[in-house]
């Protein structure tokens, strides 16, 4: 029972290293993102993202531009009118943070296989960091577009409805919501 709680003094340690690492993590991941961004929006065709300390906070930076002519509620839009988006670096950390108390402390509870938190604890942080930090600069990006050239769509943008509920608390209770499914998959059968 003490080696189990023994798994505690990892929440502290996990916690300094999401922070002490952010940048490294982020940079990795932002080569990825950009990667992703084409897959899942078209209206603007050249999309970059980079990592960038903006008023002693580090932030994702998409900058969006199109080549061509875009149609947009009724207008034409030349080429070249450039966007750009941010979200902080800390929104990624979390879905690190608090997936990773919610499975320790679910190990601690439940008996868990180490090969299996192994595997799918790396391939869920993945997929809410893919759910997340390219789909909210997209939304930022379509908010910018929408507000002053389609009001009216606005508010139904399933890129803005995403990242509006991503802002409002979605991303924590995703988090959690995932160690959960993490600790599940993970539990030791009787017959292991």
């Amino acid at each position: 029972m003490t080696k189990r709680y023994g798994l505690l003094i990892l929440i502290p340690i996990l916690i300094y290293g999401s922070v002490s690492f952010a940048n490294e993590y982020a940079t990795l991941l932002a080569p990825l993102f950009e990667a992703i961004l084409p897959l899942i929006y078209d209206r603007l065709d050249i999309l970059t993202v980079s990592v960038a300390e903006q008023k002693s906070e580090w932030h994702y930076i998409l900058s969006a531009d199109n080549s061509t002519t875009i149609y947009l509620n009724s207008q034409l839009i030349p080429p070249g009118i450039g966007a750009s988006s941010s979200t902080l670096v800390a929104h990624s950390m979390q879905h690190i943070v608090f997936l990773g108390i919610v499975v320790i402390v679910g190990s601690i509870r439940f008996r868990s296989s180490l090969i299996k938190l192994a595997i799918f604890v790396p391939v869920m942080i993945f997929s809410l960091e893919i759910i997340d930090v390219p789909f909210v600069l997209v939304g930022a990006v379509e908010d910018l577009l929408l507000f002053y050239l389609d009001p009216e769509s606005l508010k139904k943008s399933p890129y803005v409805m995403w990242m509006n509920i991503l802002n409002n608390g979605g991303r924590i209770a995703l988090s959690i919501a995932a160690g959960w499914v993490v600790v599940v998959l993970s539990q030791i059968n009787e017959a292991e």
